[in-house]
């Protein structure tokens, strides 16, 4: 698969990994994005082989290596997609010099610079406010959850050339990336806090998972309980409803800083009826230096330094 089909072809969270996918045989076991991409990005089955047994080669050197989870190899480079002129996977009849796969093999190659000067420089946008919620989040009343992606950034390659030093036309390239991403995904908390009744002391509508009343007892009329010496009984409050001469000042204090419900909860408990939504920022950025020289005209040498950085 060459440059130009690895650029045109749509990839949600543009992992280049993610094109294993494409041929018959792969299947991709977990959708990687955010800080997984860095560590666990070889997460696909290849004919039914065991997962995280696929060699991937960047450049001619392996970039799988050990990862503190068992079985789960890491990946130690995740270009990024402007960055590599080629991607082929195998998946069966490799040659013999490829002996570190159980299942299938990846082979990327980098971009190396030309005699001209070529940059680039793209935005990819992601915003739930372009979005629709989904059937179920509306059925339930939940609203869609906040989504936020940024990816951004450019290329540029070309010749060396210092002036009056050194033209590195025809010799001496290089071929330089970055790519930033800004993403912001909320997810869905469910909590279960009072009703409004249950705040006035009212639990006269509140049931257990089967329909059935809460009885709420008065811890004042403890007593022993005469037919089961060394037990205790006490007395239901009238019509299940705590008189408010009751409530303790610290309670209701407490109690004030406890938000409303915002949701109908799950039927007879009313639990998890307060829905929260909250978004964390995941930063990442990664760089990409590539220097090519020919010795001669069938001697050639490189050196690349990718980095990249998330949280």
């Amino acid at each position: 698969m060459e440059n130009k089909r690895i650029l045109d072809l749509p990839l949600n969270g543009r992992n280049i990994y993610q094109l294993a996918a494409l041929v018959p045989g792969v299947f991709m076991v977990r959708q990687t994005g955010g800080v997984a991409e860095s560590f666990t990005a070889n997460r696909f089955i290849v004919n039914g082989g065991q997962e995280s047994t696929s060699d991937i080669i960047l450049d001619g050197v392996t970039a799988t290596v050990s990862h503190n989870i068992t079985n789960i190899p890491a990946v130690s480079a995740v270009p990024s997609v402007e960055g590599i002129q080629e991607f082929r996977i195998q998946t069966n009849a490799y040659a013999a010099e490829f002996g570190r796969s159980g299942g299938g093999l990846v082979t990327l190659v980098t971009k190396s610079g030309t005699n001209s000067i070529h940059g680039s420089a793209y935005e990819f946008f992601r915003n739930s406010k372009l979005d629709a919620n989904n059937f179920f989040q509306n059925r339930n009343g939940r609203p869609l959850a906040s989504f936020k992606r940024n990816q951004f950034g450019g290329s540029l390659g070309g010749p060396i050339i210092i002036p009056k030093l050194y033209n590195g036309k025809d010799r001496t390239f290089f071929f330089t990336n970055y790519e930033g991403q800004r993403r912001s995904a909320a997810g869905n908390a469910f909590h279960t806090v009072p009703t409004e009744l249950e705040r006035a002391g009212d639990f006269s509508q509140t049931f257990t998972s089967t329909g059935a009343l809460r009885i709420i007892f008065d811890p004042a009329t403890t007593r022993p309980d005469p037919a089961r010496p060394g037990s205790f009984i006490r007395d239901a409050f009238p019509n299940n409803r705590i008189p408010l001469n009751r409530f303790s000042p610290v309670a209701l204090k407490a109690q004030s800083y406890y938000p409303l419900p915002n949701a109908p909860g799950l039927p007879f408990t009313r639990q998890q009826n307060l829905i929260l939504q909250d978004a964390y920022p995941e930063p990442q950025d990664r760089i990409e230096f590539k220097v090519d020289h020919n010795l001669s005209a069938t001697k050639r040498m490189f050196g690349r330094v990718t980095f990249m950085d998330s949280i």
